[in-house]
């Protein structure tokens, strides 16, 4: 059986092939121990990142990180869609996935799918962390805006 270290620093164009990863055990391992608390971590910068730079009187969530490449925010009762947020992030720089991507076979009309974005947790926590404060801003003007016009 080959270890991990062994697969990683083995040329790739000799015979393994991902059915002996998968087979071994190893792309499990590695799935569960390397990558997902790796991306578990980025998932916490994530979150504490908006903790501290989202407006206390706004209605948001995470959704439960479990070392995904990527985190769902929910901005509740976000004044306009998600893929009107998503141009206003353009803007300042930040891209993210518009949640109502994801829901193609929804039938009726559910106001949550356009509250939601998908976030990658791909960039550097850097990345991450100045991203997620540009989102606070925009986040904090639009629920601004929407607040004065009502």
């Amino acid at each position: 059986q080959k270890t991990a270290y062994e697969i990683s620093t083995r040329d790739w164009s000799s015979d393994v092939c991902s059915s002996d990863l998968i087979e071994s055990g190893i792309l499990a391992n590695i799935a569960e121990n390397v990558i997902r608390p790796f991306y578990q971590k980025k998932f916490d910068v994530l979150e504490s990142t908006l903790a501290v730079a989202m407006p206390k009187n706004l209605p948001w969530f995470l959704h439960r990180g479990e070392g995904a490449i990527f985190g769902w925010l929910w901005l509740q009762d976000l004044p306009m869609t998600d893929w009107e947020f998503y141009q206003e992030l353009k803007k300042v720089g930040v891209i993210v996935v518009p949640g109502s991507s994801f829901f193609p076979g929804l039938q009726e009309e559910w106001e949550h799918k356009h509250q939601c974005l998908r976030i990658s947790l791909t960039g550097s926590d850097e990345e991450i962390i100045i991203g997620m404060q540009r989102l606070a801003k925009v986040a904090e003007r639009v629920y601004q805006v929407a607040a004065v016009s009502v």
